[in-house]
């Protein structure tokens, strides 16, 4: 069953699965338009709130130090402007089970002094002492940005139908959509039901989302726009880190292994990933696994906490062997000279990097527009291909260098202005609104 509902998700677009659901599955349809409808009932009594010629009010969340580049170009745009009274929240990170993540359990607030490094007036969401979130709602806030659509990450009191109730709820996507089973995470109804404004990475999606919610941007409930991916805007001018002679193989590894679409090559590759650069004198190995990759081993029996301290330790005490698990990917990203990667949202920007990526998957079910880059990226469906590929790239040959640079700058929208792309709109909106509710 799980092999067949890997092949419809890569075959079947997701808007033509909306599309055979609505005619399909009794309720589907009206269910969703019940949801939207009450959402833009919100927005429409949003709308007449007294503004008191007070700033606009925005918040946001980060979720955890490894997720917040996705909020972070618009949240620096946001605080440059003197027309936005600003709000970060720093959420605790969720506990991972076999099912996803409880909601009911909630780790270390890493995020908190993260936020506070930058951001002195951060607001911690949870106080552990009490056993109390933070009421949101009591900001007031106008708009609230989200970046993840998982309801089920938060606390119940932060789901996406709660906070539409009382702000709009403004989505930039945190990962940059390849293929179905991507835009089915990222764009999935019952979150989109609750979004006021969506901002897509491309035209192809922003098409995509108003096949899909046709009727409700007709009407007027929901807003979508192409802004470009504001985590780009990080890469650029992206330095290189200083020469230490040595080459820095990075190594994105995914978090599943699961078949349904891209398994992981931590189990697979680790080992002969070590090998390789025990035997070629000169090279390091930064391994960046995905934020949730060992929580999701040790839940589902696949390491035990023994495993992963070894794991850990081999990395610690071995020269050469770095594990990377800071905040912010960029500075693996500025040391790396080649990418080994699964399929990861952090593969688009490993491509504008200009350096070459070792993609460890197929592209064939990826969408007519990311095939266009994924192509330039070198596959490897095996170790012997990876190994060998590195060994070229080592060496200095990387034929599809000149294509990969004249594509980044001629195709893909990174002129380091999507975040401001998203506040110039909520302004604008800001402003509407306002003018019609003195009309």
């Amino acid at each position: 069953m799980e092999r067949l509902k890997g092949i419809f998700w890569r075959l079947v677009p997701y808007d033509g699965e909306i599309r055979l659901r609505c005619m399909l599955q009794p309720g589907f349809k009206r269910r969703h338009i019940a949801r939207a409808a009450q959402t833009a009932q919100h927005v429409a009594r949003l709308e007449q709130r007294p503004r008191d010629g007070r700033r606009i009010r925005v918040a946001f969340f980060c979720y955890s130090p490894a997720y917040w580049n996705a909020s972070r170009p618009v949240f620096e745009a946001a605080v440059k402007d003197p027309a936005l009274e600003v709000y970060l929240l720093a959420l605790p990170a969720g506990a991972v089970t076999k099912d996803g993540m409880a909601a009911e359990g909630f780790g270390e607030n890493l995020a908190y002094e993260f936020c506070r490094a930058f951001y002195p007036d951060t607001i911690n969401a949870y106080d552990e002492s009490s056993g109390r979130w933070f009421d949101l709602e009591s900001l007031a806030p106008d708009y609230v940005v989200l970046s993840r659509p998982y309801d089920k990450e938060v606390q119940p009191g932060y789901a996406s139908a709660v906070i539409a109730s009382y702000a709009k709820i403004c989505y930039v996507p945190y990962s940059y959509c390849k293929m179905n089973w991507d835009s089915r995470m990222v764009y999935g109804c019952d979150f989109m039901d609750s979004v006021y404004a969506v901002f897509t990475e491309n035209e192809t999606y922003r098409a995509m989302v108003e096949r899909i919610f046709r009727g409700m941007f007709k009407a007027g409930w929901k807003q979508v726009q192409c802004v470009g991916y504001p985590r780009l805007d990080l890469c650029q001018g992206l330095e290189k880190a200083p020469d230490t002679g040595q080459k820095t193989i990075l190594w994105l590894p995914r978090w599943t292994t699961r078949d349904l679409l891209e398994p992981s090559t931590f189990f697979r590759y680790r080992d002969a990933l070590v090998r390789f650069v025990r035997g070629h004198p000169g090279t390091r190995l930064i391994c960046r696994p995905h934020p949730l990759m060992f929580q999701n081993f040790i839940s589902t029996g696949e390491m035990s906490p023994a495993d992963e301290a070894a794991f850990r330790k081999l990395f610690s005490e071995t020269p050469g062997l770095e594990l990377d698990e800071s905040g912010d990917y960029l500075p693996a990203f500025a040391a790396a000279d080649i990418f080994v990667s699964d399929t990861s949202s952090l593969l688009i920007e490993a491509f504008v990097t200009g350096k070459p990526v070792i993609y460890c998957g197929r592209i064939s079910h990826f969408d007519r527009a990311a095939r266009k880059w994924a192509r330039l990226m070198y596959q490897a469906g095996s170790w012997d291909e990876a190994e060998s590929c590195l060994c070229r790239l080592l060496e200095g040959d990387d034929p599809k260098k000149t294509a990969r640079g004249a594509y980044i700058h001629t195709s893909i929208n990174f002129d380091g202005m999507s975040g401001k792309r998203v506040i110039d709109y909520i302004k604008k909106d800001y402003l509407n609104s306002k003018q019609e509710a003195n009309t």
